[in-house]
C-alpha cells in the first residue's frame, strides 16, 4: 500500500498567512471596518467554499477521496440533467419569487405583474385622504393619460408662486372623470372601458397585504420585518426634487390592492421617505466612493407616500460603524437571475450596430504624395553578385534535369520489379 505524504510544513504556513478560516458559516459577529463594506473580500469568500466540501465527507479517514468523489458526482449529475426533460431540476425548476408571468394589454397601471401575498385584511378601509393621494398618483403616472394631463394643464390659469402641479393634484381627477362620462354617454371610442374605469374612483374597500413579488424581488412590510431576521422592506426609487433627479430611500409600510369598476386591480406600495435632501442645518445623507450613508431619524415627503411595485429598488440597511447613531449604509444588491436589459421597441434590434460594424470609409478625403528620389539604390555593395541561370541558358549549355534524374541509378529499387519510367 502506499504511503501519502503531506507537506505538513507548507500547509500551515499558508494557513497562518490567511486571514480567517472559516467552515461552514461565521457565527461571529465582528464589526467590520467602513472600508470593508460593499467590497467582499475573494479570499474569505473561497476558504467558506470549504464548507461546502467538508459537507462533501462521509468517511473521514479519508476525507480527501470523500470530497473529490461527491464533487465528480455533483457536476456529473448537473450536466445529464440539462438533457432531461419533463423532470424537475435545478436548471428548469419553478423560481422561488415568481410573479404573475407575462403582461397583458391595457392601460399599464393594470398589466403589472406584482403578486401580493400574506394576505393580512380582505376588508381593509383605507382614509378618503390616502385614497385620494393614491388615485392621484395612479392618474400621474400611466403612460397614456399624458395627453390629458398635457391638455388638462394648458387650461388652467396659474396664479404667481403656486406649483403647476398641486392645482392638476387637485382638479384633474374630478376634470378627467367628467370627461370620460360625458365621452361614455355620447358613445365615443376615446372612452375605452379601462379608461373610464380608471377615471371614476376606486372602491372604498381595499385588502391589504404583508407580502408582494414583482420582477422576481420579494418585498415584505416593515411590520413583518420587525418579527424577523431577514430584511426586505428596504426600497429605493429615482424621482424628482426641486426639478433635479433624487434617490429616495424609505421603508414598506403597506400594500394595497385597489379594485376598479370592471375587476380591473391596481397594487400599490405605501412608503415612509427618509429625509435625503440636505434639508436642515446639519447633513442628512453622505455619498462617498463606495458606499452612501443616510440618518433615518427625520422623514419627507409624507403627503405623497404611494409609488407602483414596477417603480421600486429594493436595498438593503446596515448599521454604520464610523459615524454610529441613526446613521445607515444603503447597500444595492445585484439579485441572482434578474437581469438589466436595455428596452427596444417593436422591430428594433438589441444589438449595437454601430460598436459591431467595421469601419468603412466611403470617399477618400485627400491623398498625400509620397516623392521616391530616383538615385536610391536598394543592393548591397559589399557582396559579391550572382547569376542565376534562366531557361535559355540552360538550354544553350545542353542541361537536361529530367534526363539526368533519370540516368541516376536508385539503390533502394528492386531489379526484379517492373517500374514505369
Amino acid at each position: 500500500m502506499r504511503s501519502l505524504e503531506l507537506p505538513v510544513g507548507k500547509i500551515q504556513e499558508q494557513l497562518e498567512n490567511m486571514l480567517a478560516l472559516t467552515l461552514g458559516k461565521n457565527p461571529s459577529n465582528i464589526r467590520r471596518p467602513r472600508e470593508l463594506i460593499g467590497e467582499p473580500n475573494w479570499k474569505k469568500v473561497s476558504i467558506l467554499f470549504l464548507g461546502t466540501l467538508k459537507r462533501y465527507v462521509s468517511n473521514r479517514a479519508r476525507p480527501e477521496g470523500s470530497i473529490a468523489e461527491a464533487y465528480i458526482l455533483k457536476e456529473c449529475i448537473t450536466f445529464c440533467s440539462m438533457y432531461l426533460d419533463g423532470i424537475e431540476t435545478v436548471h428548469n425548476r419553478r423560481e422561488r419569487n415568481e410573479d404573475s408571468g407575462e403582461c397583458s394589454k391595457g392601460l399599464t397601471v393594470f398589466t403589472q405583474t406584482a403578486r401580493p401575498t400574506g394576505c393580512r385584511r380582505i376588508d381593509g378601509e383605507l382614509s378618503d385622504e390616502l385614497r385620494d393621494i393614491a388615485h392621484w398618483y395612479l392618474l400621474y403616472n400611466t403612460l397614456e393619460l399624458e395627453s390629458y394631463l398635457e391638455k388638462h394643464k394648458n387650461l388652467l390659469r396659474t396664479p404667481n408662486g403656486e406649483d403647476i402641479t398641486q392645482i392638476q393634484r387637485r382638479e384633474f381627477p374630478k376634470w378627467f372623470k367628467e370627461r370620460m362620462n360625458s365621452l361614455r354617454v355620447n358613445g365615443s371610442p376615446e372612452a375605452t372601458d379601462q379608461l373610464w374605469t380608471l377615471a371614476n374612483d376606486p372602491n372604498l374597500l381595499v385588502k391589504e397585504y404583508s407580502v408582494c413579488i414583482v420582477n422576481g424581488i420579494r418585498f415584505h412590510t416593515k411590520d413583518l420585518d420587525n418579527r424577523r431576521i431577514s430584511q426586505n422592506s428596504g426600497v429605493s426609487i429615482e424621482g424628482d426634487h426641486e426639478e433635479q433627479i433624487h434617490d429616495f430611500y424609505g421603508h414598506l409600510l403597506s400594500i394595497w390592492e385597489l379594485e376598479y369598476m370592471c375587476h380591473n386591480k391596481v397594487v400599490s406600495f405605501q412608503r415612509e421617505w427618509y429625509n435625503t435632501g440636505n434639508t436642515s442645518r446639519r447633513k442628512t445623507i453622505q455619498t462617498e466612493k463606495h458606499c452612501t450613508s443616510i440618518d433615518v431619524s427625520s422623514r419627507w415627503y409624507q403627503n405623497d407616500p404611494f409609488i407602483l411595485p414596477s417603480q421600486a429598488k429594493q436595498v438593503f440597511y446596515l448599521r454604520d460603524t464610523k459615524l454610529g447613531g441613526n446613521w445607515q449604509v444603503v447597500q444595492y444588491v445585484q439579485l441572482r437571475g434578474v437581469f438589466d436589459v436595455p428596452k427596444v421597441g417593436d422591430g428594433e434590434s438589441n444589438d449595437d450596430t454601430e460598436a459591431n460594424d467595421a469601419f468603412q470609409q466611403e470617399t477618400i478625403a485627400g491623398v498625400i504624395p509620397i516623392e521616391v528620389a530616383n538615385n536610391d539604390r536598394y543592393c548591397k555593395d559589399d557582396v559579391e553578385a550572382k547569376v542565376i541561370p534562366t531557361d535559355e541558358t540552360m538550354v544553350e549549355h545542353g542541361g537536361n534535369n529530367e534526363d539526368e534524374e533519370h540516368d541516376i541509378p536508385d539503390v533502394d529499387m528492386d531489379v526484379d520489379m517492373d517500374y514505369d519510367m
